[in-house]
């Protein structure tokens, strides 16, 4: 193993080198989460890949375990980013990091947040089964099938926002599944990601709630049966529920369906999603009944 990872080097060597010669320094679109894993124990299959934006990594196995090799880096400065396909640098308008790894957090199939050519069959014991698409095509969640091509936008733009911690939203191409925004520490600087999950069958997730597709009119019908949003309201809290004790988010003593986030020196009251409760010693909204 050890005289082919040499030669693997010795054949990949020349490319780096080259590429090094337009490589600048990565420090704006940088994967936070690269200096905390390992990508290749994660997905455990010899390929090349982007360990973010602006690294090539080849995986390797040696005596057991998987290891990431950095093959190249590209001048993301002239819009040059990592491309798992063609093995090297191309140019983009955009370009999606590599997160941390995938949990399930209930049963279903989901697409990978960061890599459009993933998906991961979770079980009901929340088990994760990563799936990678043929070369040249990508995941497409709304028929739950590799269908979509890799220029497809899905592979070049961030399906999510997370401005806040535990802001949440339904996924662009399957109503059914949403996500919640957590977060993590890296270096003292907080980076934020979305956990999926899925509604149960026959129901999609609109204004932050798990609604019967019964309850949605369909194109043109001129009724429509829906629970209004449940509204963001911005309250003063005596102590101690203040943001002076709290240091972002605070459970809601009076309902643990809700919560409180920091913001701007006042407190936010926030719903967790339908079939969820506010879990204080993990500040998450976690499926059941409190």
């Amino acid at each position: 193993m050890k005289l082919l990872l040499i030669n693997l080097t010795a054949c990949l060597l020349p490319l780096a080198m080259t590429m090094a010669n337009v490589a600048i320094e990565y420090s704006s679109l940088a994967d936070p989460f690269a200096v905390m894993q390992n990508p290749c124990d994660d997905i455990r299959n010899g390929q090349f890949l982007c360990k973010d934006c602006a690294t090539l990594a080849f995986c390797y196995q040696e005596e057991g375990n998987w290891n990431t090799m950095q093959i190249a880096s590209c001048d993301t400065g002239r819009g040059l980013y990592c491309d798992e396909d063609v093995r090297g640098c191309v140019y983009k308008k955009e370009c999606v990091s590599r997160g941390p790894k995938f949990e399930c957090q209930n049963a279903g199939v989901f697409p990978d947040p960061y890599d459009c050519k993933q998906y991961h069959v979770c079980s009901a014991n929340k088990e994760d089964e990563r799936m990678i698409c043929p070369s040249g095509s990508a995941y497409s969640p709304a028929t739950k099938s590799c269908s979509l091509s890799t220029s497809n936008e899905a592979c070049r733009k961030a399906q999510y926002t997370c401005d806040n911690v535990l802001d949440m939203g339904v996924w662009p191409s399957d109503p059914n599944i949403y996500y919640i925004c957590w977060y993590t520490s890296v270096n003292g600087e907080i980076v934020r990601y979305p956990m999926l999950y899925r509604c149960q069958d026959g129901y999609e997730f609109i204004a932050n709630t798990c609604m019967p597709k019964s309850s949605i009119s369909a194109p043109g019908s001129t009724t429509r049966k829906e629970t209004p949003a449940t509204p963001i309201t911005t309250t003063t809290v005596a102590s101690p529920l203040s943001c002076d004790l709290a240091t972002n988010l605070l459970a809601n003593p009076s309902d643990c369906h809700s919560y409180f986030i920091c913001k701007n020196g006042q407190l936010e009251n926030r719903q967790c999603p339908a079939g969820t409760y506010f879990q204080a010693t993990t500040l998450m909204c976690v499926s059941g009944s409190c």
